[in-house]
């Protein structure tokens, strides 16, 4: 969790290797629809750690990403979902 430019996708990324390292299959979910880039910084991220990423493209719904990503989980057998989402706060 955090607000824009805190290194959430990183963090989720780091994560992402711990994960992977301990045996565990992992499916990046790109939940953040808003920020420019934030679904290829995503990519580049999951290519370096080889992991796959679930995607929708941008202007969607983030939680409804969140949930078909997480529905692709289960029927594939993953372990582990980790969902990037955008740092928006609320008014």
């Amino acid at each position: 969790l955090g607000v824009n430019g805190v290194g959430k996708s990183t963090t989720l990324s780091k994560v992402a290797y711990y994960l992977r390292s301990n045996g565990l299959s992992v499916l990046l979910c790109a939940c953040d629809t808003f920020r420019s880039g934030a679904v290829e910084q995503l990519r580049v991220h999951a290519q370096c750690l080889d992991v796959p990423v679930f995607e929708k493209g941008y202007g969607r719904d983030a939680s409804g990403i969140a949930a078909d990503g997480i529905a692709h989980a289960k029927a594939s057998g993953y372990d582990v979902v980790l969902v990037d989402t955008a740092g928006r706060m609320q008014d």
